[in-house]
C-alpha cells in the first residue's frame, strides 16, 4: 500500500514499521527493543523525511500502533520544525492532515488515533491561525457538514483540544494565546450555532436509531456527548450572551437531557460549570433564568427519577452533580439578590426550596454536605432570610437535619465515597460542624421552632429508660446550637431543672448530660438565685462520680472522662459567665475545698484539682480588690511552691535529676509501686499549677500593680532555670551512660510527636495547653513504664520552657532587671552541651521561650538584656542550622532510599528553620497598620498578608540596634541569606520578606547616615546569595518572582554606591552581558533622577524585566523540565 512513493521513502517506512513492531513485541530481547527505540528516536530527531514518512504511516491501513507512530512523527515536525519549514512543505503537511481528516470512515478506530489526528490540526492552528489561516474555522465546519459521523467526531475533538489549550489549561504563551482567544471570540457566535444544531441533530438521531434498535445509536450518543464536552470547555469563559442565545435555548436543552440516562451526567456537569461562573454581576444575572418553572420542574423530575432507580455509581454521581447545580443556582441568587436592582425573588422560590429540601433528606453524607453550605448561605442572607417561603421551610428542615446529627453506621452511598471508617467519621464530623452553623442561623430566624424541636427531643430522652448514647451525643450538640441563639426561651429554665434531677449510672451518658447542662446554662440568667447553686451542685457531684469498686488508682477511662468533663465544665462556665459565678464565689471556693479534702474512693486526681483551681482563678479576675486576688493565688499556689522548693536539690545536676525520676534504675511495674513515678507526678503537678496561674490570671490594668501572681512566681525563677539547664544536660553523653538499659529509649520521640512532625505541623503554640493538663490522672493503664517516662520527659520539657517564656510577660520589668539574666537565658538556650539536644526539642525552646522572651522585653532594656543574649544566641543558631542543612543536602545527594529517621530529620530541620526565621522576624521587624494614601516609599511592598491588606512591615527599633552592631548583623544576615537558597521554598519566601524590609531600611540611610550602610563586601555577599537563590529555587514561580523583586531592590540600593563591584558580580555570577549591565545602570540612573516625581510604573516594570533577563541564564529548572525540548511557537504579525 505505498502507491507511487519514491523508493527511499518506502524503504524508510518499511524499516520504521519493523522497528515499531519490535519495540512493542513481548517476545523481543531487551537489546533488540533498545535498538528499535533508538532507531525510531533518531529518525524522529534527524531525518528530513520525518514528516513525509509520518504522513505515509498515518494514512496507511497498517495496524493502529504504526498509524499512531506516524501521527507522532508529524506532530514532532509541527512542534519543533515548523518555524524553519518552507511554506510549500507546510502546505503539503496541512493538506495531508486534512486528507486524513476527510478520509476516515471507521467509527471504531481507537480513540488515540482520532485524538492524534485532532492534535495535528490544533498544533498547526496554534502556529498559523488566525493571521495566516483565516479560513480554518470555515473549513472545519464545512468538513463536519459534508462528512459523516467520523469527520464530525474529529471536528469536535479539534474544537475541544483547541479550547482546552487556549482557555482552560492555558498551555500556550501569552501573546499567541491572546491572538487565538481573539480568533475564537470573534467566531464564537457561529460556533455555538453550529454546536447547538449538531447537539439537537445527534440527540434526535440517537432516539430514532434507539427505537429501531440499530447499532448506529451508540455513535450518535457518543457524538452528542462530544458536543457537550466541547460546550464544557467553553461555557466558563465565553460571553454569557452566547450561552443565553435564543432565549437560553442551550440551558433548556441541557435541562431536558437531565432525564436521559445516557446524557444526564454530562448535562449536569455542563450546567454546573455554567452556574459556577464568576465575573461581574451583570454577566451572571441572566443565569437566574434557571429558576424558571420549566427548568426547576426538569431538575425535580430528574432527581425523583434517579432516586427511584437502583443504587449504581453512575446514578449516584449524577445525583451529586445535580445537587451541586441546585446549590450553585442558590449561591448565584444569594450573590445577586439585593445587590442588583433588576433581580427579583424568583416566583419558583418555594418550589426551589422544596427541591433542595428533598435532596437534604437523602441518606448520603456527601449530598448533605453540599446542601448544608446552601442552607447556611440562605439563612445568612439579609434580604432572603425574612422571606415567608424560607421561614416556612425551617420547620420541616429542622426535622430532617436534626436526625443527621446522629451518627449511624455507613450506608451504601457512603461506601462509594469513603475508603475507611476513619475517613467516614472525619467527614461526618465536618458535616456536623456545618449543620451546627446552619441550626444556629435558623434559630436566630425562628427561635420558637428550633427550640420546640430541641425541647421535645430532650424530654423524650429524659423519659426513655433505654436511651442510647448516639442519641444523647447528637442531642447535646444540637441543643448547644439552639440554646446559644434562643436565650429568651421561656421554658429553658424548666428544661435545665429536668436535666439536674436526671440520674444515670452510665458514665458515657452522664458525660453527654453534662454537655446538655452546659448548653442550657444560659437559662440560669433567668433566675440565678434559684438555679445557680443546684447547677453547681450537680457539676460537683459529677466531679466525684465513681464506678463500683473503683478508686483513684484503678478508674476506667469512661469514669475519668466524666470527672474531667465536670471539672472542665467549671472552667468553661467560669470563662463564659464570670460575673454570674463571682456572685457565688465563696460557695464555689468552699465546694472546691471540700472536694479537695475527699479521701475515700472518689478522691480527686491532681489534674482534676488543678482544673477546679483554674476555675477559681478565672473567676478571681472579676475581683476589684487586687490584694484579695493575690491572696487567693497564694492559697492555690503555695503547696506547689513548697513542693517545687523541696524537689529543687534534684535540679543540681543531670545525675541527681536522673536518680530522682528513676532513669538510672530498672523500670517498675505496676505504676502504683513506682516511687520515682510519684516524683515525676509531683513535678508535673507543680508545673501545671504554675501554668494554670500564668494562663488564667490577667495582668492588672494598673501598670503599678502588674500581675497578681508576680510575688508568688518570682521566687521560682532560680529553680526553674536550674531545672531547664538540667533537662538539657540529660542529653550529654556522660548522662546517657547512666541510663538504665530498660530506659535506653527514654529520649526517643513519642508516636504522637512523629505523626505530628510528619503532618508538617510540629507542635503549634495553640496546642500546648493540652499537654499541661495531662497529669497522672490521665495516664492510661496500658502504658508501659518506658512510655510513661517518655511522656513525662516531653511534658516536663514543654511545661518548663512555657513557664520561662511566660515569666517575661507576667513579671515584666522585675524579670528583665534580674542581674545576669542575659547570661542565664543564653546558658539555657545555647550554652554548653546544647549540641546534643535534638532539633525537635530545640524548636520548643525557640518557639515557647525565646520568642516570648524577646517580644515581652521593655524597649529600654534591649541594650543591657537582649543584645548580650542575641550575641550568644544568633551565632549558635547559625552554626547549628547551617550544619543541619549541609547534612540534609548531602543526604539528598546520596541516592539511597531514605529511612523514617532521615525523613524525620529532614522535616524537623525545615520546621526548626521556619521557627527560627519567625523569631528573627520578631527581632527585626515591627508590623503596623497603614491606611490607603499613607504609603511611603520605604514601606511599600513589604506587606504582611491580612484581611484588609493594610499591615506593613518595617525595621523595628530592636532591628536597627542589631543591624548597627557588626557582629550581630553579620550572623543575622548570614542566616537569612543562606535561607534564600537552602532547598525549602517556603522558608526562602519568609526570609525574602524579612530581607526586603532590611534592604529598604538601608536604602533610606543614604545619604543621612552612611556609616550604617553595608560595605561593598556585605553588599556583594547579599547579591551573590540572592543569585544562588534564583539558581537553586528559581523553578518555583512564587520564589522566582519574590527573589527578582528583592534582587531589584538590592541592586538598586547598592549599584549607585558600588557600581563597578555590582556590575562585575552580575556578569561573573549571573553570566549577563556587559550591554545589559550598562543598560540597567542607565535605567536606574534615569529613574533616580526623576525620583522627586511619581515613579513611572512602566519604567519600574521594564527595569524588573531587564533584571529578570540578566539572571535568566541561571534560573533553576524542575527536574521534569531539564531535558525537555522547547516547543517552537513564534509570534505572528499583529492582528
Amino acid at each position: 500500500g505505498h502507491g507511487n512513493l519514491p523508493p527511499q521513502l518506502s524503504a524508510e517506512a518499511e524499516q520504521l514499521i519493523l522497528a515499531v513492531d519490535v519495540a512493542l513485541s513481548p517476545t523481543a530481547t531487551a537489546d533488540a527493543r533498545n535498538q528499535a527505540y533508538n532507531l525510531c528516536e533518531r529518525f524522529k530527531e534527524e531525518s528530513p523525511l520525518c514528516a513525509a514518512v509520518g504522513v505515509q504511516l498515518a494514512g496507511s491501513t497498517k495496524n493502529p500502533t504504526v498509524r499512531h507512530f506516524g501521527l507522532q512523527l508529524v506532530e514532532h515536525c509541527i512542534k519543533f520544525r515548523w518555524k524553519d519549514m518552507h511554506p510549500q512543505e507546510k502546505l503539503s503537511i496541512k493538506n495531508a492532515v486534512w486528507n486524513l481528516m476527510g478520509s476516515g470512515t471507521d467509527m471504531n478506530d481507537p480513540t488515540y488515533i482520532k485524538d492524534g489526528i485532532a492534535r495535528l490540526v490544533v498544533e498547526m492552528v496554534k502556529r498559523e491561525w488566525p493571521q495566516q489561516w483565516p479560513t480554518f474555522l470555515q473549513e472545519l465546519t464545512d468538513l463536519a457538514q459534508v462528512g459523516k459521523e467520523y469527520q464530525i467526531e474529529l471536528v469536535l475533538l479539534v474544537l475541544l483540544r483547541l479550547a482546552e489549550d487556549v482557555a482552560v489549561f492555558q498551555s500556550v504563551d501569552a501573546v499567541r494565546r491572546r491572538d487565538l482567544q481573539q480568533g475564537l471570540t470573534a467566531n464564537m457566535s457561529d460556533m455555538f450555532e453550529f454546536l447547538s444544531r449538531l447537539l439537537r441533530a445527534q440527540v434526535t438521531a440517537y432516539h430514532d436509531f434507539k427505537l429501531s434498535g440499530a447499532p448506529a445509536a451508540q455513535f450518535h450518543c457518543r457524538l452528542a456527548l462530544s458536543v457537550i464536552a466541547v460546550y464544557q470547555a467553553h461555557v466558563e469563559w465565553v460571553s454569557i450572551n452566547h450561552i443565553m442565545a435564543h432565549d437560553g435555548q442551550l440551558l433548556v436543552l441541557l435541562c431536558t437531557l437531565l432525564s436521559e440516562e445516557k446524557f444526564r451526567l454530562s448535562a449536569a456537569e455542563c450546567l454546573l460549570q455554567i452556574v459556577s461562573r464568576k465575573g461581574p454581576a451583570k454577566e451572571r444575572t441572566p443565569l437566574l433564568i434557571l429558576f424558571s418553572h420549566g427548568a426547576i420542574a426538569s431538575m425535580l423530575e430528574a432527581a425523583e427519577l434517579a432516586s427511584s432507580q437502583p443504587l449504581t455509581e453512575a446514578n449516584y454521581n449524577f445525583l451529586k452533580r445535580l445537587t451541586e447545580v441546585l446549590v450553585g443556582m442558590g449561591t448565584q441568587l444569594c450573590g445577586l439578590y439585593g445587590k442588583e436592582p433588576d433581580v427579583t425573588k424568583p416566583e419558583t422560590f418555594s418550589m426551589y426550596l422544596q427541591a433542595v429540601l428533598a435532596l437534604t433528606r437523602h441518606p448520603s453524607l456527601s449530598i448533605n454536605q453540599t446542601t448544608a453550605s446552601l442552607w447556611v448561605a440562605l439563612f445568612k442572607h439579609e434580604r432572603l432570610n425574612p422571606q415567608p417561603e424560607l421561614l416556612a421551610v425551617i420547620e420541616p428542615w429542622i426535622g430532617v437535619v436534626a436526625r443527621k446529627f446522629v451518627k449511624t453506621p455507613a450506608c451504601a452511598y457512603d461506601g462509594m465515597d469513603f475508603d475507611s471508617d476513619e475517613e467516614f467519621t472525619s467527614f461526618h464530623q465536618r458535616l456536623r460542624a456545618d449543620l451546627v452553623e446552619a441550626v444556629r442561623l435558623a434559630t436566630v430566624l425562628t427561635p420558637s421552632v428550633t427550640f420546640c424541636y430541641a425541647q421535645q427531643w430532650l424530654l423524650s430522652q429524659l423519659d426513655n429508660p433505654n436511651s442510647v448514647l448516639s442519641e444523647w451525643e447528637a442531642l447535646s450538640l444540637f441543643l448547644d446550637a439552639v440554646a446559644c441563639k434562643a436565650k429568651e426561651a421561656p421554658s429553658g429554665p424548666q428544661l435545665l431543672e429536668r436535666c439536674l434531677v436526671y440520674q444515670s449510672t452510665d458514665p458515657a451518658i452522664l458525660s453527654e448530660l453534662l454537655s446538655c447542662i452546659s448548653a442550657l446554662f444560659v437559662y440560669v440568667h433567668h433566675d440565678p438565685q434559684r438555679l445557680l447553686q443546684p447547677v453547681l451542685d450537680r457539676i460537683f457531684s459529677s466531679v466525684l462520680f465513681s464506678g463500683p469498686g473503683q478508686s483513684k488508682d484503678n478508674r476506667t477511662k469512661t469514669v475519668r472522662n466524666v470527672r474531667r468533663h465536670a471539672c472542665s465544665l467549671m472552667v468553661k462556665i467560669s470563662m463564659q459567665h464570670p460575673g454570674l459565678l463571682a456572685q457565688q464565689f465563696d460557695y464555689v471556693k468552699s465546694s472546691v475545698e471540700r472536694l479537695s479534702k475527699t479521701q475515700d474512693d472518689s478522691q480527686l486526681s491532681r489534674m482534676e484539682m488543678v482544673t477546679l483551681h483554674e476555675a477559681l482563678l478565672i473567676i478571681s479576675n472579676q475581683f476589684t480588690n487586687f490584694q484579695m486576688q493575690c491572696v487567693l493565688i497564694g492559697e492555690v499556689i503555695r503547696p506547689a511552691v513548697e513542693q517545687w522548693t523541696a524537689m529543687s536539690p534534684a535540679f543540681n545536676s543531670a545525675q541527681e535529676f536522673m536518680s530522682f525520676i528513676g532513669l538510672d534504675r530498672p523500670p517498675v511495674e505496676p505504676s502504683a509501686e513506682d516511687v520515682h513515678g510519684r516524683n515525676r507526678s509531683e513535678l508535673l503537678a507543680s508545673a501545671s499549677v504554675f501554668w494554670a496561674v500564668l494562663k488564667r490570671c490577667k495582668t492588672s490594668t494598673d501598670p503599678l500593680k502588674g500581675h497578681p501572681a508576680a510575688q508568688h512566681l518570682a521566687p521560682l525563677l532560680f529553680h526553674t532555670f536550674r531545672l531547664a539547664r538540667v533537662l538539657h544536660q540529660l542529653w550529654e553523653p556522660e548522662a546517657q551512660k547512666l541510663l538504665s538499659p530498660g530506659f535506653a529509649k527514654a529520649y526517643d520521640l513519642l508516636e504522637s510527636e512523629i505523626v505530628s512532625i510528619l503532618a508538617q505541623g510540629g507542635m503549634s503554640q495553640s496546642g500546648m495547653p493540652a499537654y499541661i493538663s495531662q497529669l497522672n490522672g490521665n495516664v492510661q493503664k496500658q502504658q508501659t513504664p518506658l512510655e510513661r517516662v517518655q511522656s513525662f520527659l516531653v511534658q516536663i520539657h514543654n511545661n518548663v520552657f512555657i513557664m520561662l517564656g511566660s515569666f517575661g510577660e507576667t513579671l515584666g520589668e522585675q524579670f528583665y532587671a534580674t542581674p545576669g539574666l542575659a547570661v542565664a537565658v543564653a546558658g539555657t538556650t545555647c550554652g554548653q552541651g546544647m549540641e546534643y539536644i535534638p532539633d525537635c526539642r530545640l524548636r520548643t525552646v525557640v518557639k515557647v521561650f525565646c520568642r516570648p522572651f524577646i517580644n515581652s522585653c521593655p524597649a529600654h532594656l534591649y541594650q543591657p538584656v537582649l543584645l548580650p543574649f542575641l550575641a550568644y544566641f544568633l551565632p549558635a543558631m547559625l552554626q547549628r542550622l547551617s550544619g543541619r542543612w549541609q547534612q540534609t543536602m548531602q543526604q539528598q545527594r546520596d541516592e539511597n532510599q531514605a529511612n523514617l529517621q532521615e525523613i524525620l530529620c529532614d522535616v524537623v530541620v525545615r520546621l526548626a528553620t521556619r521557627d527560627y526565621i519567625e523569631l528573627l522576624r520578631s527581632v527585626t521587624l515591627s508590623i503596623s497598620s497603614q491606611f490607603p494614601g499613607e504609603e511611603n516609599e520605604e514601606m511599600m511592598d513589604a506587606e504582611i498578608p491580612s484581611s484588609g491588606g493594610q499591615m506593613v512591615a518595617s525595621v523595628s527599633e530592636l532591628g536597627k540596634m542589631v543591624l548597627a552592631e557588626p557582629s550581630l548583623c553579620g550572623h543575622l544576615l548570614q542566616f537569612l541569606l543562606s535561607s534564600l537558597w537552602w532547598p525549602d521554598s517556603g522558608n526562602s519566601l519568609k526570609a525574602t520578606n524579612i530581607l526586603e524590609s532590611i534592604v529598604k531600611y538601608w536604602a533610606g540611610l543614604i545619604p543621612r547616615n552612611s556609616s550604617l550602610f553595608p560595605n561593598s563586601e556585605v553588599a556583594s555577599l547579599c547579591l551573590s546569595h540572592l543569585l544562588n537563590g534564583i539558581q537553586l529555587l528559581g523553578q518555583h514561580d512564587s520564589n522566582l518572582s519574590s527573589l527578582i523583586h528583592l534582587g531589584v531592590l538590592m541592586y538598586d540600593t547598592f549599584l549607585p554606591i558600588y557600581p563597578a563591584v555590582m556590575s562585575e558580580l552580575m556578569m561573573r555570577n549571573a553570566g549577563c552581558s556587559r550591554e545589559d549591565a550598562d543598560q540597567y545602570q542607565d535605567k536606574a540612573a534615569s529613574l533616580a533622577a526623576a525620583g522627586g516625581q511619581k515613579i513611572n510604573q512602566k519604567m519600574e516594570r521594564s527595569k524588573r524585566e531587564l533584571f529578570r533577563k540578566m539572571t535568566s541564564q541561571i534560573v533553576g529548572q524542575h527536574l521534569a523540565d531539564l531535558f525537555r525540548k522547547p516547543v517552537q511557537l513564534p509570534n505572528l504579525p499583529k492582528m
